[in-house]
C-alpha cells in the first residue's frame, strides 16, 4: 500500500518548499495553479488558511541556521496528513513531481531544495531510481524549453525554423508521456495484477528513450493504456496534470507572458468593466512607501503595438496628442536580454484636473516587448501616495544649494524638444539620476519595473 497524502497536506508541503528561499511571485502563481488542479474552486476558499498555517511555523525561526530544519519538520507533519482513498489525495510520485516543478519554476534549483525533495522521497519510500529519473526529466525539459524559446525568437526565415520547432515539440511530447508513465505507476501499483510487473518496470528505463536512445514512445503505451481502466479513481485526471508540467517552468509559462518582480502580486479581484481589457489580461498590484501601483499584462498584436523601430515617431505622436495635464518623461526602444525587441514610454499626469488641491502625480508606462513569437503589453499606473511632492522638493533644494538653478527658470522642460511648451512638462527632479535618492517614489519604481522586464524577459 502506498501512502496517499491529503490534498491539503500536499499543499502545505508545497508551500514549505517554496519558503526555503522565500516565496517569489512566480512560485506563488505555480502554487495557485497546482492548488486549483487539486481542489478546483475549493482552493480559493482555503488558500489563505493553508498559507497562514505554514507561516505560523516559519515565524518560529529565530536564526537563519534553523530555517531548513524547521521547514523540514513542517513538511514531515504535512506528510502525516494521509487519506485512505487514492482518488481523494495525492500519490507520492505526483507529490514529488509537483515539488520538482515548483523548485524549478524560478529557474534556480538550489542545493537545499534538492536536499529537501530527496528527504521527502525517502519518507514516502520512493525508489531512488525513480527520483533520479524525475530529476533527469526536469533537466531535459528545461533544456528543451530553452531551445524552443531561442528558436521562437530567432530572426531566421519561418521555413527554416518550423522543422526545428516541430522536432523540439516531438521531444517535448516524449517528456510528457514519460512523466505520465512515472506518475501513473503509483496508481497501477494499487490496481495492476502481479503479471504486469514487467510493464511497471518501464518507469525505471525512462532515461533510455528520453535522451534519444533506442526506445520509442510505443514502449510505454501498455502502461498508459491501463490508466483508462481506472478512471473511476480519478487517477487519469490527476496524471493528466503531468501533461501540463511545462507550464510550471518559467521558460515555458512565461514564453507567452511577462515575468514581473516578486513584489508585484496578482490581484484576485475582478477589474472594473470600464477598463475594457482583453480576456487574458492579468492584473498585479504593488505598494511601497510612496507608491501605489496597478500593472496589467496581456498579449497584443503587431498592429496594436508601437513601432519598435520608430521611437521618434512615438514621441511625435505623443506631442500631437498631449493634453495640459500630461507630459513625456521618457521614450526608449532596444533589445531585451533574451533577444526580443522592446519599446516603451513613460508619461506623468497631474491629479489636479478638477481644480482641487493636487493629490500627487501619477506616472504611467506603456511597454511592448517581443517574447517568443508574441508581443506582450505591460500597462502600469503608479500613483504618488503619502507625503507627495517630496522628490521635487528634495532635488530642488539640492540643485539650488549647488547653484545649478535660480528660481524656477529651466526647472521644467520637455526631454526631447525644448521648444515644446504644452502639457505638464517633465522637471529636473524626474531625471533618472535622482531615482536612487527616493527609490520608492513612483517614477523610480516604474523605471525599476521597466529595467527588470527588459533584463528578465
Amino acid at each position: 500500500m502506498i501512502k496517499v497524502i491529503s490534498k491539503k497536506g500536499a499543499l502545505r508541503a508545497f508551500y514549505f518548499l517554496m519558503a526555503l528561499d522565500g516565496v517569489s511571485t512566480f512560485e506563488k502563481d505555480c502554487f495557485e495553479e497546482i492548488g486549483t488542479e487539486l481542489l478546483g474552486e475549493e482552493f480559493s476558499a482555503i488558500e489563505e488558511e493553508i498559507i497562514s498555517e505554514c507561516e505560523r511555523v516559519i515565524s518560529s525561526i529565530e536564526v537563519d541556521d534553523e530555517r531548513y530544519d524547521v521547514i523540514q519538520e513542517g513538511i514531515d507533519r504535512a506528510l502525516n496528513d494521509v487519506v485512505a482513498a487514492i482518488d481523494t489525495g495525492v500519490v507520492p510520485r505526483l507529490l514529488i513531481w509537483d515539488m520538482l516543478s515548483l523548485a524549478h519554476s524560478d529557474s534556480i534549483f538550489t542545493d537545499e531544495e534538492n536536499r529537501l525533495i530527496s528527504h521527502v522521497a525517502r519518507v514516502l519510500q520512493i525508489d531512488k531510481s525513480v527520483l533520479v529519473d524525475m530529476k533527469h526529466l526536469i533537466s531535459v525539459a528545461r533544456s528543451i524549453l530553452d531551445e524552443k524559446k531561442v528558436l521562437e525568437s530567432s530572426s531566421r526565415p519561418y521555413s527554416e525554423i518550423r522543422p526545428m520547432v516541430d522536432e523540439v515539440e516531438k521531444r517535448q511530447q516524449t517528456i510528457v508521456e514519460a512523466a505520465k508513465a512515472l506518475i501513473a505507476d503509483d496508481y497501477l501499483l494499487e490496481k495492476v495484477e502481479k503479471e504486469d510487473d514487467t510493464i511497471l518496470s518501464t518507469g525505471r528505463k525512462i532515461s533510455d528513450f528520453v535522451v534519444g536512445g533506442s526506445k520509442k514512445i510505443g514502449d510505454v503505451k501498455p502502461l498508459m493504456k491501463n490508466i483508462s481502466n481506472f478512471a473511476v479513481t480519478g487517477a487519469s485526471e490527476i496524471t493528466d496534470s503531468a501533461g501540463k508540467f511545462f507550464s510550471k517552468f518559467r521558460g515555458f509559462a512565461k514564453s507567452n507572458g511577462v515575468i514581473l518582480p516578486e513584489e508585484y502580486e496578482k490581484l484576485k479581484e475582478k477589474l472594473p468593466d470600464d477598463m475594457v481589457l482583453p480576456k487574458d489580461a492579468v492584473a498585479y498590484g504593488m505598494a511601497s512607501d510612496f507608491t501605489s501601483a496597478l500593472v496589467v499584462c496581456f498579449q497584443g498584436s503587431e498592429e496594436s503595438s508601437m513601432d519598435f523601430d520608430d521611437p521618434k515617431g512615438v514621441i511625435k505622436s505623443l506631442h500631437e496628442n498631449m493634453d495640459e495635464y500630461s507630459g513625456i518623461i521618457e521614450v526608449k526602444a532596444g533589445v531585451a536580454k533574451s533577444g526580443g525587441r522592446y519599446i516603451y514610454h513613460i508619461l506623468k499626469h497631474s491629479t489636479d484636473q478638477d481644480g482641487e488641491d493636487p493629490k500627487g502625480n501619477t506616472y504611467t508606462i506603456n511597454l511592448n516587448i517581443q517574447i517568443g513569437n508574441t508581443i506582450q503589453f505591460v500597462n502600469g499606473s503608479f500613483q504618488e501616495v503619502g507625503t507627495t511632492g517630496i522628490r521635487d522638493n528634495m532635488v530642488y533644494e539640492v540643485l539650488r544649494d549647488q547653484g545649478q538653478i535660480e528660481g524656477f527658470e529651466g526647472w521644467s522642460t520637455d526631454p526631447y524638444d525644448s521648444e515644446f511648451k504644452e502639457g505638464f512638462l517633465m522637471n529636473l527632479s524626474e531625471q533618472d539620476q535622482f531615482d536612487e535618492m527616493i527609490p520608492s517614489h513612483p517614477l523610480s519604481e516604474i523605471r525599476k519595473l521597466a529595467a527588470f522586464i527588459i533584463e528578465s524577459n
